[in-house]
């Protein structure tokens, strides 16, 4: 699920711009996906994507019915008034089963279709207009959905962002992955001070890759990083979902967990869903029980909007949040709450 953001919605009105639009919402061009972007009142609320099943052919109706009601089951949660279905690529025989089990499943549902369209290469067709024809999806049309979108240019699959917080040496952080907790320490104590510095402007990011992991490290300067990004602008947050994501790169197999928490929340935020999910898959990977990650999960398999996760990380008072033990700052107020 991919919450997102509602300028979006300018390029949504015609088969040809949703479909140009598609890789700039999910992050990476989709292939063999259905996509349903949920709307209310004309915006866009939250974008869903899922791989199409490998069925046997022939396809069984009821094989077909199960897989849409899986996949709309995710989306209960949207707060939506209409529905534009997707599906790009797949085989001919899955295409004409999933249609017809998504136009059933969606019939009793106190959401308008507006339409269903299929994506083959860079053309598009809506396949509920009896005369609709295939439409090329051409170059300025993509150019559009780029600029009205924004964000930072799509991957060519979902695949290149799998890797995105796998540990590799970053010199830009250091060469080295190990933190202590000296260094934890005050790396969170200088991230407390630098919010108190600069309430008013400054960005998380300034203090650099090699402060703001050490800080994340712990539960503290994690739930600090989550308040300031709750509270920060959509731009703002985008530019420190990147330097998190090289955080978690910088941090050595079990030492990753609240650096990748921290990125996993934030993408939530932004609406990159995509990444929320790779960076959750990173935490749970360190730490299997961790609390915050267990949070995630939950937040991001029923698709909570993002206003409500940031609403949440937010809430906590800023003299709780900053005060805390330097002789244990695993401590976490956050993760009381998430308990």
């Amino acid at each position: 699920m991919n919450p997102t953001a509602s300028q979006a919605d300018v390029t949504l009105n015609t088969a040809r711009g949703v479909a140009a639009s598609l890789p700039h919402l999910l992050g990476f061009h989709p292939r063999d996906s259905l996509i349903c972007l949920w709307m209310r009142e004309g915006m866009l609320v939250v974008t869903q994507r899922a791989d199409l099943p490998e069925f046997a052919e022939p396809v069984r109706d009821e094989d077909a019915a199960r897989y849409a009601q899986a996949y709309l089951a995710a989306a209960r949660n949207a707060d939506a008034d209409e529905v534009v279905a997707v599906i790009v690529d797949g085989r001919e025989a899955i295409v004409i089963a999933v249609l017809q089990a998504l136009l059933d499943t969606l019939a009793p549902m106190p959401v308008r279709l507006r339409s269903i369209l299929v994506v083959q290469g860079s053309q598009v067709r809506d396949v509920r207009k009896e005369d609709g024809q295939w439409e090329w999806i051409d170059t300025e049309s993509r150019q559009y959905a780029g600029a009205a979108i924004g964000g930072r240019r799509p991957a060519l699959s979902r695949e290149r962002i799998e890797s995105e917080c796998e540990p590799e040496a970053t010199l830009a952080v250091t060469q080295r992955f190990e933190v202590d907790d000296r260094s934890m320490i005050e790396a969170t104590g200088a991230l407390i001070d630098f919010i108190d510095e600069n309430r008013e402007g400054g960005h998380l990011a300034d203090l650099g890759d090699r402060t703001l992991r050490d800080a994340c490290t712990g539960r503290v300067g994690r739930d600090i990083v989550l308040w300031w990004a709750a509270r920060a602008e959509s731009s703002k947050r985008q530019r420190l979902l990147e330097a998190l994501m090289r955080c978690a790169r910088s941090t050595s197999l079990g030492e990753g967990t609240h650096v990748a928490a921290a990125a996993s929340a934030v993408a939530w935020m932004c609406g990159d869903g995509v990444r929320a999910n790779v960076a959750l898959d990173r935490c749970l990977l360190d730490d299997p029980d961790n609390r915050m990650g267990e949070l995630l999960a939950t937040v991001i398999a029923t698709g909570i909007p993002p206003t409500s996760v940031a609403d949440w990380l937010g809430s906590v008072e800023w003299s709780v949040l900053c005060t805390w033990d330097h002789a244990d700052a695993a401590g976490s107020s956050m993760d009381e709450q998430a308990g």
